[in-house]
């Protein structure tokens, strides 16, 4: 990345930049699932109901603490978000959703 022609540390800079970009992309989506999967084995989500927003507010607490389904779909949709201004090249947007992606909480 680093030597050689022009175009070719580009070339190398774009690809490492993309390669980046889906670990992080996977990183995060796999959070949000993690969460979103352990809800259906909450004792208060039956599959008769399909309630998993309720299960997620009645066993998991302040949104803003603790993963629940709120906050794994809040990171999903910021993930779309992502995905729309990183495909459209507008790395100064992409930057602002990756700083409000790490205040969601799904840690776990």
């Amino acid at each position: 990345m680093t030597a050689g022609q022009d175009n070719f540390r580009r070339y190398a800079q774009d690809v490492a930049r993309e390669l980046q970009y889906q670990n992080l992309r996977d990183h995060f989506m796999k959070r949000s699932q993690a969460v979103l999967n352990n809800l259906q084995n909450d004792r208060h989500y039956t599959r008769d109901s399909g309630d998993l927003h309720e299960a997620g507010r009645a066993t998991k607490g302040d949104l803003d603490s603790t993963p629940n389904s709120h906050t794994a779909w809040k990171l999903e949709r910021a993930l779309m978000e992502l995905d729309q201004a990183y495909g459209e090249g507008d790395f100064e947007r992409a930057g602002e959703i990756i700083g409000d992606i790490r205040k969601i909480k799904v840690f776990q």
